[in-house]
């Protein structure tokens, strides 16, 4: 029982040390800027290269560090390569404890929608039916309400665009906490759960 109340002081301790980390300003506004001019697909393609671009960094901090190992790092990531796909580095995070299984749940949805956007030959957006289910999804494993109050006077099409960059910053900014741990050397698999209950 002791051992148990120390791990959770430690991750207490820990987590006061990231609570006060967010997305960093340039990350940010790239997002932003980025999603701002695209259509509803290319805000759905955007926002999912940036969450694989922030888990390929994630993956790579957990790798070796050795120079002679650089070449096998950066091998796992090239063109059919086992970590080349979105799919496969959300899965290998997700077995290797850095993400919570919330993280993963909302990050394979993004994935859903990616695959659903990039590949139809029809215009389609938020408003889609199988398109705002998946939203719904994501938006339950977050916690929010699509009645929130912040959105709820806006109309379906803005109100859906902006739920959805909502839960992507969320994400980003936990995989932002998860990689400054690590890089902290302060990381323990408990705070990927513990970011789940908090209001990142």
């Amino acid at each position: 029982m002791l051992d148990i109340i120390t791990k959770i002081n430690d991750i207490k301790k820990i987590l006061d040390k990231i609570e006060n980390i967010s997305l960093p300003d340039s990350l940010l506004d790239e997002y932003t800027e980025n999603v701002l001019k695209e259509s509803d697909r290319g805000c759905v393609i955007v926002s999912a290269d940036m969450l694989d671009s922030s888990l390929e960094s994630l993956l790579r901090l957990s790798f070796r560090h050795d120079k002679k190992d650089h070449k096998i790092t950066n091998g796992l990531f090239l063109t059919y390569a086992p970590l080349s796909t979105f799919a496969a580095k959300i899965n290998i995070c997700y077995a290797s404890e850095l993400i919570s299984n919330k993280m993963y749940s909302s990050l394979n949805t993004i994935r859903k929608m990616r695959n659903r956007f990039a590949h139809s030959r029809q215009v389609i957006d938020f408003q889609d039916q199988s398109n705002n289910d998946l939203l719904s999804v994501l938006i339950s494993i977050r916690g929010a309400s699509t009645g929130d109050e912040l959105y709820s006077t806006l109309p379906d099409s803005i109100k859906n665009r902006r739920m959805f960059s909502l839960c992507v910053i969320h994400l980003l900014s936990k995989i932002n906490c998860i990689s400054t741990a690590i890089n902290e050397g302060i990381y323990h698999k408990l705070i990927t759960a513990a970011l789940d209950h908090s209001e990142l």
